[in-house]
């Protein structure tokens, strides 16, 4: 499930790929409320917490968790290369996402 991620004028747009599209298409987040970004490859075996909505199956996992008092927001599968968006001041703490290009974690952390 691969996600698209960019930085345009101060912004993080991330257009959702997958059954994402059901609930969410996309978030822009001010680059002002993102704390920075990670790979972290063992996140996807990790507990995820609570589902709050949507769905974790067959290596699927997309949607609202609450871990720990922490909300995030999932769309990633078992393949995926997942990065880890720390946000403030924002409906979510994290987004997990899949994604390609892994070029846009170095370019998050810069800008921050």
């Amino acid at each position: 499930m691969k996600n698209s991620i960019k930085i345009l004028n101060n912004e993080l747009l991330i257009k959702l790929g997958g059954f994402s599209k059901i609930t969410k298409n996309s978030f822009t987040i001010p680059i002002n409320n993102v704390n920075g970004a990670t790979i972290d490859k063992g996140i996807v075996s990790d507990s995820k917490g609570i589902k709050n909505l949507g769905i974790s199956i067959n290596g699927l996992i997309n949607g609202t968790f609450i871990k720990d008092g922490q909300k995030s927001f999932w769309n990633i599968s078992k393949n995926d290369v997942p990065v880890v968006i720390r946000l403030n001041n924002e409906k979510y703490d994290q987004l997990v996402l899949g994604i390609d290009d892994m070029s846009i974690v170095y370019a998050i952390n810069n800008l921050v």
